[in-house]
């Protein structure tokens, strides 16, 4: 489909029949197509989540989603490790912070990844994480 295929946050190629998706005009989130569409949707991600329970779709950006993930897991004091690789990680970070959590940051250089041996030596000394 593509001669090269971009595994990074992007830009990335998209596949035709989305960017014909695209190209559809807008449809109001108050609509009975909207309504039909996000009823469609929910159902059919059940399987890929491996529920039959009820299912909370967030349309929001990446931010949206971060900060969920972040004030559904931790409460405001408690410590959390965030790995850093790049500005999303740092991003992370702040969203954090801003709910107040103590972050310990381990930085690792654009490009690596963390390893299973290096969080757990990271961890070691911290008693009180609730996140990573």
């Amino acid at each position: 489909m593509y001669s090269n295929i971009l595994r990074h946050p992007g830009p990335t190629p998209i596949p035709k029949r989305v960017q014909l998706a695209m190209s559809q005009d807008m449809m109001s989130h108050r609509s009975e197509e909207f309504v039909h569409l996000f009823r469609e949707t929910t159902k059919r991600v059940k399987p890929i989540f491996g529920t039959k329970q009820e299912i909370l779709l967030i349309p929001s950006g990446g931010t949206a989603a971060l900060e969920a993930a972040a004030v559904n897991t931790v409460s405001p004091g408690e410590e959390v490790v965030v790995i850093t690789v790049g500005a999303f990680g740092n991003y992370f970070v702040s969203i954090c912070e801003k709910y107040g959590f103590h972050v310990h940051k381990l930085e690792k250089p654009w490009g690596e990844a963390c390893t299973a041996e290096e969080l757990a030596a990271f961890l070691k000394p911290l008693s009180n994480i609730k996140a990573v």
